[in-house]
């Protein structure tokens, strides 16, 4: 997940699936995903609410199982259709827009 730049605004994703993607210690010495109480794997917890979930399946078209841990493993999930899918429209996703944007009047002068 590089940087994605869209008419002066870059999202700069803080929920790449690996290691030392983040600050911190928890970042530097684990991955960024987050679990639902359901078992459903996503890159962060501000995807985590049913409405943004729903959307998500709706607007991917794919099975939510296929990012299940109850259905698959935490690798297969990763490497699989849903964050391919979410890796592949960032740019287009509220939730990304809204949390993970920075507009270029945000950047020092």
């Amino acid at each position: 997940m590089d940087n994605i730049e869209l008419n002066n605004i870059t999202i700069e994703p803080k929920c790449k699936a690996m290691i030392g993607n983040g600050a911190g210690v928890f970042h530097q010495t684990m991955a960024n995903v987050y679990v639902t109480a359901t078992g459903y794997v996503l890159p962060c917890c501000w995807f985590g609410i049913q409405r943004r979930m729903t959307g998500l399946w709706k607007d991917s078209g794919i099975d939510k199982k296929y990012h299940n841990i109850h259905h698959y493993s935490m690798k297969e999930i990763i490497e699989g259709p849903i964050f391919e899918w979410i890796d592949n429209n960032m740019n287009g996703i509220e939730v990304c827009q809204s949390k993970c944007a920075k507009e270029e009047r945000d950047r020092p002068l």
